[in-house]
């Protein structure tokens, strides 16, 4: 009889693959779930959520290398037609995101280093692989919206 951690083992950070293994679409669906559903309540009760549980493992491994990870939340965004209960779960985890950089980085100040300037390259860059995923898709509403919701989330850190 196996024991219930070798039925359902802790996902572990694997540096060959970075955040890749661990963040994915099914991740992006559980986790906006969650918020959508725990927003009401205490903000430590969401973070008991297996899918919380890995990105708190994962924050300062995320902000070292945030674009597999960003790019998974803005595809999940715009695969759903960019609502927006889902900009406001994107902004929560940017701020939180934004949070552990400014802890970890020196240079805080410069914006394009910020997971909110990464987010927004990806988004506004024509060159960029989310851009290119989705080319022809990012019209200037969605854009416009984006801005809108991270603005929040950014004035809120």
């Amino acid at each position: 009889e196996q024991k219930k951690d070798e039925l359902n083992p802790t996902p572990v950070f694997d540096s060959k693959e970075g955040t890749k293994k661990l963040f994915d679409a099914v991740w992006a669906q559980e986790s906006s779930a969650s918020y959508s559903t725990c927003i009401e309540i205490p903000q430590h009760m969401m973070f008991y959520e297996s899918c919380w549980k890995v990105f708190l493992d994962q924050e300062k491994n995320i902000v070292s290398d945030p674009s597999h990870f960003l790019f998974v939340c803005l595809d999940f965004i715009w695969g759903r037609g960019v609502l927006a209960v889902d900009l406001e779960w994107f902004g929560f985890i940017c701020q939180r995101l934004e949070k552990t950089r400014q802890s970890v980085e020196s240079n805080t100040r410069n914006q394009a280093n910020t997971i909110f300037g990464h987010a927004h390259e990806m988004l506004t860059n024509p060159d960029s692989k989310f851009s290119q995923f989705w080319s022809g898709e990012v019209y200037k509403e969605h854009i416009k919206q984006y801005r809108k919701e991270m603005d929040k989330a950014m004035k809120a850190l």
